[in-house]
């Protein structure tokens, strides 16, 4: 008898965190740029639509479920300039 575990047993679920981010940042998912920002794949950076936002993947709530750790902020060259005209 074989038994196939899947749902929290698998790795982070990719997909999801494209829809995530696509809803936190109101990009298209084909419009984000995904970068990783750890060795183990649990957490990434999102940029798309001249917005950008960081998750982990993460147990706290004792779901494995991706998690918001840096909220949207502009990223456009217009929105991140700090220097006066």
């Amino acid at each position: 008898m074989a038994i196939v575990l899947l749902g929290s047993a698998c790795g982070p679920n990719m997909e999801a965190l494209k829809w995530r981010a696509s809803h936190d940042l109101n990009c298209e998912e084909d419009k984000l740029v995904l970068t990783p920002l750890d060795e183990e794949g649990d957490k990434w950076g999102l940029r798309g639509c001249d917005r950008d936002a960081a998750y982990t993947w993460s147990s706290d709530s004792g779901t494995r479920e991706w998690v918001m750790v840096k909220k949207p902020t502009d990223s456009s060259p217009a929105g991140t300039s700090s220097a006066a005209p």
